[in-house]
């Protein structure tokens, strides 16, 4: 992308006069300068197809003259589709604004009859005459055609009412999902199964049970670090449980009553139950190297990981003598700063640093799930 804002995400300033025909463009189409955005619709019926099949017919530019008596109400911005591209329009009403907030979604391959709202919004962004903002022009066959189809494949034109603030902006970048200076980017966490040489399955494949197949699954499908680390922890919640009943039932007939006892101390906690997979499961090893990991971004001064810590402190595991236990309670912890949002803990999505922090811990993370499984990598 040749402009350097829409790397981005956003116009730095928005744009908001379309009255007339901007000067560059009225240059390449050889109208004269201050030709009003009516008369080019016009013009587009005399002339070749310069828009790239917008305003084809008669209908079409009539629609397109009647929208541009609400265009001054609007500043544009266009922003890079963060996931999958889609090709859909859509018209948000807001409390407080007179005018609805449009926002158009083109895909990889814009269609070729896009819906009359749609192909509106498009042509205001095409006629900007914000250079950073419009998608540029090229030589075509029979004259300069607009660039629109190439230079906003899978990016999304937003036309805000005038005055609404950035706030609307922002929410609506987080509702369809797309790229924001204010977000930060995460890139797809690779999968450490997926880039090992030597696997080894220690146990029946008979004995994996069908949840469990599918948890891994899950898990390898998963590209955002945090999704990555919860689905992860998922296979971990699924065999402790199922752990401590095993131990259970291979104790209860040597001593019914304390293999009860034992078996209500497991459970008595979540963490707990994770304290018990490590020791039961040989993962002692595992969350100790997961626990160095943690204090290597802690000294790097990882904000995430400090104010994780500092939550963790307080619970008794993190001076326990077994350095193991210490790695399991910090692995709690992240798990919690993931799966809640609430108030009165620490929440992932307030560190800006937090996916970086996930995406180095993520091998030790992925080795303590396999290992539970009896898959080494």
């Amino acid at each position: 992308m040749k402009h350097q804002w829409l790397n981005a995400g956003l116009s730095p300033q928005g744009e908001t006069s379309m009255a007339v025909v901007p000067p560059a463009i009225c240059a390449s189409l050889g109208l004269p300068v201050g030709t009003p955005l009516t008369d080019l619709v016009v013009y587009r019926a005399q002339s070749h197809d310069f828009l790239d099949g917008l305003l084809s017919s008669e209908q079409a530019r009539a629609d397109a003259i009647a929208a541009l008596q609400v265009r001054d109400a609007y500043e544009l911005h266009v922003f890079r589709q963060a996931g999958p591209a889609q090709e859909r329009y859509h018209r948000i009403e807001i409390d407080g604004s007179q005018e609805p907030v449009l926002v158009g979604l083109l895909s990889d391959e814009p269609g070729q009859n896009l819906p009359t709202a749609f192909e509106n919004l498009v042509f205001w962004a095409a006629l900007s005459p914000t250079p950073l903002l419009n998608s540029g022009w090229q030589n075509g066959a029979e004259g300069p055609v607009s660039n629109w189809r190439r230079g906003w494949a899978a990016h999304a034109i937003m036309a805000l009412p005038i005055g609404l603030g950035p706030e609307a902006m922002h929410v609506l970048c987080g509702l369809f999902d797309l790229d924001h200076p204010s977000f930060w980017q995460t890139s797809r966490a690779p999968s450490l199964a997926g880039q090992a040489t030597t696997v080894k399955i220690t146990k029946s494949p008979s004995t994996i049970t069908q949840i469990q197949i599918r948890l891994l699954r899950e898990a390898a499908a998963t590209g955002h670090p945090k999704w990555r680390c919860l689905s992860l922890y998922r296979i971990l919640e699924n065999a402790y449980l199922t752990n401590i009943k095993n131990t259970l039932l291979s104790e209860f007939d040597v001593d019914a009553g304390r293999a009860l006892d034992t078996a209500k101390k497991k459970v008595s906690s979540e963490l707990m139950q994770l304290v018990t997979l490590a020791e039961d499961a040989d993962l002692t090893n595992e969350f100790q190297l997961f626990n160095a990991k943690i204090d290597v971004l802690k000294n790097a001064r990882n904000h995430f990981i400090t104010k994780l810590d500092m939550g963790a402190a307080s619970d008794g595991l993190y001076g326990a003598p077994e350095l193991f236990k210490k790695g399991v309670l910090r692995f709690y912890k992240l798990r919690c700063s993931i799966a809640h949002a609430g108030t009165s803990s620490v929440i992932y999505e307030q560190f800006a640093d937090a996916d970086q922090a996930v995406t180095q811990l993520l091998p030790e993370i992925e080795a303590i799930a396999l290992k539970s499984l009896k898959i080494v990598v």
